[in-house]
């Protein structure tokens, strides 16, 4: 099963940063707003076993953790803005980055990779083609420096992917609070 760790996020700032990334006419699928959520790790394909062991490892590492306030701040783009292929929101939040660290860890420890350069976002758009790119980047760059709310997060969970043309399918496997 593909899967990854996340917290969810609901934030009405979001929906404001995308309406504003929506006048620039730019190709961009965004996110429903239901799957927003900061990406703690990235797996790809885990078995069964797999699972149960980073349920255990999330357990360990986020129980009475809860709630984080964090801040969304600043909006960007991955790789760069000569290639755009993502557009991003910042969140800062020193307890979940160090909680994070401890989380890379303890998966490294079960022969997962460790992240190499980690930053705190929550992606709110896929840039399909390059149509309307200036101004997009003209958007991004006024939004550059914005606080966009705070957010109380309450849980970590980890979730299965399931993609499909309409977009992926969330579901969760285990759920720390």
């Amino acid at each position: 099963m593909r899967a990854f760790i996340a917290c969810d996020i609901f934030c009405e700032g979001i929906g404001k940063v995308v309406d504003e990334i929506k006048k620039t006419g730019a190709d961009v699928k965004f996110v429903e707003p239901e799957n927003t959520h900061i990406t703690l790790k990235f797996f790809g394909e885990i078995d069964v076993r797999q699972a149960l062991e980073i349920g255990r490892i999330l357990e360990d590492v986020f129980t009475g953790s809860f709630p984080l306030e964090a801040t969304l701040k600043e909006v960007g783009v991955f790789p760069s803005f000569d290639y755009m292929k993502v557009v991003w929101i910042g969140m800062e939040c020193p307890v979940l980055e160090a909680l994070q660290r401890r989380l890379d860890e303890a998966l490294h420890g079960i022969g997962f990779k460790k992240e190499r350069s980690f930053k705190l976002h929550l992606t709110i758009g896929r840039i399909k083609s390059p149509k309307n790119k200036n101004l997009l980047r003209e958007a991004v760059e006024r939004l550059m420096n914005t606080v966009i709310g705070s957010y109380s997060i309450d849980s970590v969970k980890l979730k299965k992917s399931e993609l499909t043309p309409k977009g992926p399918i969330y579901s969760n496997l285990k759920v720390v609070v």
